[in-house]
């Protein structure tokens, strides 16, 4: 997905308007001392800009909470991918475990 600025929502949304249809796009900006972050969705449908927007600033929260606990889990932890195999991310402990 990708991020944007509150500036370059007019720009997102002409791209879409002309034809160039974009799926979603995350948007991050302060509002006062709040941080918000929004999913924007814009699609034409019958010649209307339809445009969705999903508060997703838990996501957000609950993101960082996950980040946090596995980066700075002194257990080494790994994530690999079902289908390949592939590490995908491994953590600091799991490092200096193989190192």
């Amino acid at each position: 997905m990708t991020k944007v600025g509150i500036s370059e929502i007019p720009q997102e949304l002409l791209h879409a308007g002309s034809g160039g249809r974009i799926s979603s796009f995350e948007l991050a900006y302060r509002l006062g001392p709040h941080r918000v972050a929004l999913q924007v969705g814009v699609d034409i449908a019958g010649g209307v800009l339809a445009v969705t927007l999903t508060d997703i600033r838990d996501l957000k929260a609950r993101e960082t909470l996950f980040r946090s606990l596995f980066d700075d889990n002194p257990v080494p932890m790994f994530v690999r991918s079902q289908s390949t195999g592939i590490f995908l991310n491994v953590n600091e402990a799991a490092l200096r475990l193989y190192d």
